[in-house]
């Protein structure tokens, strides 16, 4: 597809487009966890919630470049096979991170 587009995959804008797109998806799931955050008594139970809410948000952009012929059904079933393990790992970390940073002793859990 770039090649015959006429885009090349190297390159400084290619790398900071990349980094705005990781950026961007950080701060959606950052955003989603803090807002769900009071909601629940325990993150583990919001680890969850945000989980899921990101993981539909995903799939349904990853849908709709499937049906748009963007992306084949095999790299989306790929793609989706590793945000079910990637995702609420990265939430989970991030988490304690999030909580760590309101002056309580991460050791001490």
């Amino acid at each position: 597809w770039a090649g015959r587009s006429g885009v090349t995959l190297s390159g400084f804008r290619y790398h900071i487009f990349n980094l705005s797109i990781f950026l961007g998806i950080c701060v959606v799931i950052m955003s989603v966890y803090a807002l769900i955050r009071p909601n629940f008594e325990s993150p583990g139970k919001t680890v969850v919630a945000t989980s899921a809410v990101t993981l539909l948000f995903f799939f349904l952009v990853f849908g709709n470049f499937v049906n748009m012929g963007v992306f084949t059904l095999e790299m989306m079933l790929l793609s989706v096979a590793f945000n079910l393990i990637e995702t609420p790992t990265a939430v989970l970390a991030g988490s304690r991170v999030y909580e760590g940073g309101k002056g309580e002793d991460m050791a001490a859990r």
